[in-house]
């Protein structure tokens, strides 16, 4: 199989996460995974399982938003590759009018970092010949936490989400394609090196 670099990856190297300890890192990566595996279900009808009261809150937002846009069905769409760019990515759905749509599980909106993954699932959708509109929907999850008195233990409950629109933006794009020219340009700089 080539090798090719994932969207995430480029992206990872705008944010630093130098400063977070690594098993938090995990935990939260799990809890996401855990509610994009149960927005799936609920998109096919099938049974939703969730791993924690966490992802459940998570997914407790995303109803919400699903109640409030009874009208989008959401396709999903398998791994996208780019031979060309070398570049993979996998995003989490196309609506029924055509806009790319994303879910996060974020305390805090990265909106520089999501336009430009929107505009990176845009491009992998273009080059595989699926058309999307030029609206793209990043859709943050969102819960309240509190402890509970008498339990001590830990809740959790689901907060309205907050949809982040993107439309597509040539100078957004043409930045993202040069940010995957210029880690390639740097992979091969360090194996010439080695």
């Amino acid at each position: 199989m080539k090798d090719y670099v994932r969207v995430s990856e480029i992206l990872a190297r705008f944010q630093d996460y130098k400063d977070i300890d690594p098993e938090v890192l995990e935990a939260k990566a799990k809890i996401g995974t855990n509610v994009h595996k149960a927005i799936i279900q609920d998109c096919e009808d099938d049974f939703v399982v969730f791993e924690s009261d966490r992802a459940e809150a998570y997914f407790g937002s995303y109803l919400m938003w699903k109640k409030d846009n009874k009208d989008h069905k959401i396709k999903q769409i398998p791994r996208l590759y780019c031979d060309a760019l070398m570049l993979t990515g996998e995003c989490d759905g196309l609506l029924n009018s055509s806009s790319l749509i994303d879910w996060k599980c974020s305390a805090t909106a990265n909106k520089k970092i999501w336009n430009m993954q929107a505009h990176f699932y845009w491009y992998l959708l273009e080059v595989n010949g699926i058309t999307a509109s030029e609206d793209m929907v990043w859709v943050n999850l969102r819960h309240d936490k509190h402890i509970d008195r008498e339990s001590r233990k830990v809740i959790y409950t689901a907060k309205s989400p907050i949809a982040y629109e993107f439309k597509l933006d040539e100078k957004v794009l043409s930045e993202c394609l040069n940010e995957v020219r210029k880690f390639w340009e740097e992979k091969s700089d360090a194996l010439v090196v080695d």
